[in-house]
């Protein structure tokens, strides 16, 4: 089937997609559906591994970009092309989440040529002949319409169409959303020649290995959900390594998830598998891993070797929640050499946005009532499901006088009522209930559960204090609205008009209160500790800060990376009038559907750095 321009639309209703806002991550059925989706992918995940069905159906080959594209109208009866001197590549992870963010990165991707200035110098890049997707291309679970709503439908906008001969190739690896479905829709979208808008998809299995220019090459390895490396994975990048390639050769590695980083923060058992697969397919070759890409952290941030040029990137800003840069690691203690014994350091050099503007970011957790309303009100409703138990359990308490709510309107604090005198009161009552023994214990149980720290009694310490603030605090509330109802408006306590009341107090106040609590949970867990560092920064859904990367292989043989970023996106999700997108019905095929309202796209572009250059092999000692 021939590759023609699609119609361009008119109205928002013929864009064949449907923007969506940025992924709510505290809403509640989000983290019960991605919870479900997450359990399922890891069960069968454990039994049925579906790169291992893909080995057997569909062949893999290494595919090779070290010559200049031939017109297919040309006879192919010999090779006419020539040695491709140059090649731009574009790096970009974690896409697929709001429309505003994804969009903007799609639509700079898409531009021919982009001129970037940085300390008064002018640096000329052009787009990509490739696209590498590095992990997570779609949030919140791998999903056909969320691909189409999310991914699909926004890179199409930002590049409709182009002319085959001169289209840019495109490749990606799964990270853990899109494993959340087996791989299913990941394998449909990219695995069997489709068009993305005009970016074409050349793979056959979820992981690849592309032939670069003057020795260098490109290898996306799939790590399924930190599972092990699968054989015939392992198969392929071994033959690779042994028959098709020189020795030394110089490798640019795609991981899904940084465990360069992670080797760092979560243990060394989180470096096992791309230690083993650098072992089995890299060092028995002299081949080195000059360049580590990698997504899932939702920042960017350059590890250089402290005595080389190798690199480790984490690049993960193509659409998803910003992540904090001032929790990364300053150092990285890696086994990046052949016996695996001796230690290989790495420095970070540079991040996206800096520590200073992550940190004062992180305060924006303590506004989590608002940014996370629904959660909030979760929260409110489990305070008032735990005021309804006890107040019940008082009323048919025999060895109370009153019940709960009654007492609690007496203990007027200008009678010296204090909250111990409120505490013994919970405290018969849970002697003498185990119902609410083991609503309190599962509080506990889960909030321990939920504790980022990797010491055990911390963690334990940490879940039992976060979960006794809360208990605390529902029975402050039910406190001060036992003295306003029953004291002070004198409601009498069954009156219809109380409970009305004290429902409505308990959904206001305690969203408000209870969002603020763990609001501020959030933000000091990770002030003191660093911990919840994904937690305080996903509970915002922060759009900005988006970043990818664009690499550059001269005709020497050298590689420059240009770190590209835009520190603002777009916040808006309307289409036409003041401050809204503009729909672009009149311009030529391959321009973009889609331009930002007020404003172009292409001078929110930055570099966050300096371009970063290797010299090329002959200048190079590996």
């Amino acid at each position: 089937m021939a590759h023609v321009p699609p119609p361009r639309p008119a109205s928002p209703q013929q864009l064949g997609f449907t923007p969506q806002p940025m992924v709510a991550w505290f809403r509640p059925l989000e983290l019960v559906r991605a919870g479900i989706k997450a359990l399922l992918s890891a069960l069968f995940g454990a039994y049925a591994d579906y790169r291992e069905m893909q080995a057997a159906l569909r062949d893999q080959r290494v595919v090779d970009y070290t010559r200049e594209p031939v017109a297919q109208e040309q006879p192919v009866a010999q090779d006419t092309s020539q040695p491709r001197a140059e090649m731009w590549i574009d790096y970009i992870a974690d896409v697929g989440d709001g429309f505003s963010p994804t969009y903007t990165m799609a639509r700079l991707l898409a531009e021919p040529t982009l001129t970037l200035a940085r300390n008064g110098q002018a640096y000329p890049t052009q787009r990509g002949a490739l696209l590498i997707f590095g992990g997570d291309q779609v949030y919140p679970t791998a999903e056909r319409t969320a691909y189409q709503d999310r991914l699909v439908g926004p890179y199409r906008a930002a590049l409709p169409w182009a002319d085959e001969a001169h289209a840019p190739d495109l490749f990606a690896i799964p990270g853990n959303h899109d494993w959340y479905d087996g791989l299913t829709s990941f394998t449909r979208l990219f695995c069997q020649g489709r068009w993305i808008g005009g970016w074409k998809t050349q793979q056959t299995r979820s992981y690849f290995a592309l032939k670069l220019p003057h020795g260098w090459w490109l290898w996306g390895i799939d790590v399924q959900l930190k599972h092990d490396i699968d054989q015939p994975q392992l198969d392929f990048f071994h033959h690779v390594a042994q028959a098709e390639m020189a020795p030394g050769s110089r490798i640019i590695l795609c991981s899904a998830e940084p465990s360069w980083v992670y080797a760092q923060t979560e243990g060394e058992q989180a470096y096992t598998s791309f230690a083993y697969f650098q072992q089995q397919c890299i060092f028995p070759y002299k081949h080195t891993v000059h360049i580590g890409l990698s997504g899932d952290l939702h920042a960017y941030a350059r590890y250089q070797e402290e005595h080389g040029t190798a690199q480790r990137f984490v690049a993960g800003g193509g659409g998803a929640y910003l992540y904090p840069t001032h929790d990364l690691p300053e150092r990285l203690s890696l086994p990046d050499v052949p016996d695996g014994q001796a230690q290989v350091t790495y420095t970070r050099r540079q991040v996206f946005p800096e520590e200073a503007t992550s940190r004062q970011l992180a305060l924006g957790a303590l506004l989590f009532p608002v940014k996370s309303w629904r959660f909030s009100l979760l929260i409110a409703g489990l305070y008032l499901l735990y005021a309804w138990v006890w107040q019940s359990v008082s009323v048919l308490q025999w060895s109370m006088d009153a019940s709960l709510l009654e007492q609690l309107g007496s203990l007027s604090p200008s009678g010296g009522g204090t909250l111990n005198d409120v505490v013994a009161l919970l405290l018969v009552i849970v002697a003498h209930s185990p119902g609410s023994a083991v609503l309190l214990l599962l509080l506990a149980v889960g909030l321990i559960s939920f504790a980022d720290s990797r010491v055990r009694w911390h963690k334990i310490l940490l879940g039992l204090t976060h979960a006794m603030a809360h208990v605390l605090l529902a029975l402050g509330l039910m406190w001060l609205f036992a003295l306003f109802n029953l004291t002070v408006c004198k409601l009498p306590l069954e009156h219809p008009l109380q409970v009305l009341l004290f429902v409505v107090e308990m959904l206001l106040g305690g969203g408000l209160a209870g969002g603020a609590l763990m609001g501020l949970y959030l933000w000091g867990s990770n002030r003191l500790w660093r911990l919840h560092a994904n937690e305080v920064f996903s509970c915002q859904s922060l759009p900005d800060y988006k970043h990818w990367l664009r690499l550059h292989l001269d005709r020497d043989g050298g590689l420059t990376i240009y770190p590209i970023g835009v520190q603002k996106v777009v916040r808006t999700q309307r289409f036409g009038g003041r401050g809204g997108w503009q729909l672009q019905p009149q311009a030529q095929p391959g321009a973009p559907w889609i331009e930002p309202p007020g404003q172009s796209l292409v001078h929110t572009a930055q570099l966050i750095e300096d371009p970063i250059r290797v010299p090329g092999q002959a200048q190079h000692t590996v």
